[in-house]
Protein backbone atom coordinates (compact mmCIF):
# COMPACT_ATOMS: atom_id res chain seq x y z
CA UNK A 1 0.00 0.00 0.00
CA UNK A 2 1.31 3.29 -0.77
CA UNK A 3 2.54 6.23 1.81
CA UNK A 4 0.00 8.70 2.90
CA UNK A 5 0.79 11.87 1.74
CA UNK A 6 -1.66 13.88 4.38
CA UNK A 7 1.12 14.26 6.77
CA UNK A 8 1.74 16.81 9.78
CA UNK A 9 4.67 18.58 10.52
CA UNK A 10 6.34 19.08 13.56
CA UNK A 11 4.33 21.94 15.13
CA UNK A 12 2.70 22.56 11.83
CA UNK A 13 -0.60 22.63 10.35
CA UNK A 14 -2.07 19.75 8.29
CA UNK A 15 -1.53 19.41 4.79
CA UNK A 16 -1.92 18.03 1.65
CA UNK A 17 0.49 18.41 -1.58
CA UNK A 18 -1.07 19.59 -4.39
CA UNK A 19 -2.37 17.11 -6.56
CA UNK A 20 -1.96 13.82 -3.99
CA UNK A 21 -5.28 12.15 -4.79
CA UNK A 22 -4.53 9.24 -1.58
CA UNK A 23 -7.84 8.23 -0.36
CA UNK A 24 -6.12 9.44 2.84
CA UNK A 25 -5.36 13.46 1.93
CA UNK A 26 -7.29 15.79 2.29
CA UNK A 27 -8.30 15.85 -1.38
CA UNK A 28 -9.08 12.27 -1.69
CA UNK A 29 -11.39 13.40 1.64
CA UNK A 30 -13.03 16.15 0.09
CA UNK A 31 -13.76 14.07 -3.12
CA UNK A 32 -15.56 11.69 -1.30
CA UNK A 33 -17.53 14.04 1.13
CA UNK A 34 -19.45 15.69 -2.12
CA UNK A 35 -21.13 12.62 -2.67
CA UNK A 36 -25.05 12.75 -2.94
CA UNK A 37 -26.17 10.71 -0.10
CA UNK A 38 -28.37 7.30 -1.45
CA UNK A 39 -31.99 7.39 -1.48
CA UNK A 40 -31.66 4.76 1.83
CA UNK A 41 -29.07 7.58 3.55
CA UNK A 42 -31.61 10.26 3.03
CA UNK A 43 -34.29 7.90 4.22
CA UNK A 44 -32.09 7.01 7.37
CA UNK A 45 -31.62 10.69 7.87
CA UNK A 46 -34.76 11.89 7.93
CA UNK A 47 -36.08 9.34 9.84
CA UNK A 48 -32.99 10.13 12.90
CA UNK A 49 -33.97 13.69 12.03
CA UNK A 50 -37.45 13.40 12.90
CA UNK A 51 -37.02 11.46 16.54
CA UNK A 52 -37.22 13.29 19.53
CA UNK A 53 -33.92 13.17 21.86
CA UNK A 54 -35.23 10.50 23.89
CA UNK A 55 -36.56 7.91 20.24
CA UNK A 56 -32.87 8.90 19.55
CA UNK A 57 -31.27 7.44 22.72
CA UNK A 58 -33.44 4.24 22.71
CA UNK A 59 -33.08 3.62 19.28
CA UNK A 60 -29.47 3.62 19.87
CA UNK A 61 -30.06 1.09 22.56
CA UNK A 62 -31.96 -0.88 20.85
CA UNK A 63 -28.76 -0.72 17.94
CA UNK A 64 -26.83 -2.17 21.06
CA UNK A 65 -25.59 0.59 22.73
CA UNK A 66 -24.35 -0.32 25.96
CA UNK A 67 -22.44 2.48 29.09
CA UNK A 68 -18.80 2.07 29.39
CA UNK A 69 -18.80 -0.41 25.62
CA UNK A 70 -16.11 -0.15 23.22
CA UNK A 71 -18.31 0.32 20.88
CA UNK A 72 -21.22 2.91 20.20
CA UNK A 73 -23.28 2.27 17.58
CA UNK A 74 -24.42 5.58 15.19
CA UNK A 75 -27.28 6.99 13.48
CA UNK A 76 -26.61 4.62 10.50
CA UNK A 77 -26.85 1.56 13.19
CA UNK A 78 -29.87 2.52 14.30
CA UNK A 79 -31.51 3.30 11.20
CA UNK A 80 -30.59 -0.55 10.02
CA UNK A 81 -31.57 -1.64 12.93
CA UNK A 82 -34.74 0.18 12.66
CA UNK A 83 -35.08 -1.37 9.08
CA UNK A 84 -34.38 -5.03 10.51
CA UNK A 85 -36.89 -4.70 13.32
CA UNK A 86 -39.51 -4.13 10.60
CA UNK A 87 -38.39 -6.58 8.32
CA UNK A 88 -36.35 -4.47 5.53
CA UNK A 89 -33.17 -5.64 6.87
CA UNK A 90 -32.16 -6.37 3.35
CA UNK A 91 -33.46 -3.02 1.46
CA UNK A 92 -31.29 -0.38 0.70
CA UNK A 93 -34.45 1.25 -0.66
CA UNK A 94 -32.14 1.65 -4.01
CA UNK A 95 -34.39 1.80 -7.13
CA UNK A 96 -33.75 2.98 -10.70
CA UNK A 97 -34.42 6.97 -10.13
CA UNK A 98 -37.22 8.13 -12.58
CA UNK A 99 -37.19 11.64 -14.09
CA UNK A 100 -39.40 14.41 -14.21
CA UNK A 101 -40.03 17.22 -16.47
CA UNK A 102 -41.75 20.08 -14.97
CA UNK A 103 -42.95 23.36 -16.38
CA UNK A 104 -44.47 25.94 -13.53
CA UNK A 105 -45.03 29.17 -13.49
CA UNK A 106 -42.55 31.41 -11.47
CA UNK A 107 -45.31 32.01 -8.60
CA UNK A 108 -46.60 28.51 -9.03
CA UNK A 109 -42.76 27.05 -8.55
CA UNK A 110 -42.34 30.00 -5.49
CA UNK A 111 -45.80 28.23 -4.11
CA UNK A 112 -44.50 24.67 -4.44
CA UNK A 113 -41.39 25.83 -2.74
CA UNK A 114 -43.16 27.54 -0.18
CA UNK A 115 -45.23 24.23 0.24
CA UNK A 116 -42.58 21.88 0.89
CA UNK A 117 -40.88 24.09 3.01
CA UNK A 118 -43.98 24.09 5.41
CA UNK A 119 -45.26 20.67 5.21
CA UNK A 120 -44.47 18.95 8.38
CA UNK A 121 -43.24 14.95 9.23
CA UNK A 122 -47.08 14.70 11.04
CA UNK A 123 -48.64 15.92 8.15
CA UNK A 124 -46.47 13.81 5.56
CA UNK A 125 -47.05 11.02 8.16
CA UNK A 126 -50.80 11.57 8.19
CA UNK A 127 -51.00 10.54 4.48
CA UNK A 128 -49.20 7.84 4.28
CA UNK A 129 -50.43 3.76 4.34
CA UNK A 130 -47.18 3.09 6.62
CA UNK A 131 -44.25 4.73 8.11
CA UNK A 132 -42.17 3.33 5.59
CA UNK A 133 -43.88 5.25 3.08
CA UNK A 134 -43.96 8.12 5.19
CA UNK A 135 -40.53 8.07 4.80
CA UNK A 136 -40.54 7.70 1.28
CA UNK A 137 -42.77 10.83 1.05
CA UNK A 138 -40.01 12.97 3.08
CA UNK A 139 -37.57 11.65 0.84
CA UNK A 140 -39.00 12.69 -2.08
CA UNK A 141 -40.02 15.91 -0.77
CA UNK A 142 -36.48 17.02 0.49
CA UNK A 143 -35.48 16.13 -3.47
CA UNK A 144 -38.19 18.46 -5.01
CA UNK A 145 -37.27 20.88 -2.57
CA UNK A 146 -33.34 20.84 -3.67
CA UNK A 147 -34.41 20.80 -7.11
CA UNK A 148 -36.70 23.67 -6.64
CA UNK A 149 -33.68 25.43 -5.02
CA UNK A 150 -31.40 24.85 -7.79
CA UNK A 151 -33.43 26.41 -9.76
CA UNK A 152 -33.68 29.48 -7.64
CA UNK A 153 -36.86 28.40 -5.48
CA UNK A 154 -35.57 28.38 -1.82
CA UNK A 155 -37.36 30.68 0.60
CA UNK A 156 -36.37 31.24 3.78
Amino acid sequence: MGQCCFQRPPGGRSEAPAGCGSPHSLIGWEQSVKQEPTIDERAGMNWWNSLSEQERSQALVAAGWKSGAAWTPSAADAWAYHKKSRGQEGSTMIEPPIHVDLDLSPSAALALAQFVKRVTWTEMRACAVDEAEGYAIRAAIDTLQKALAEAGYAPR
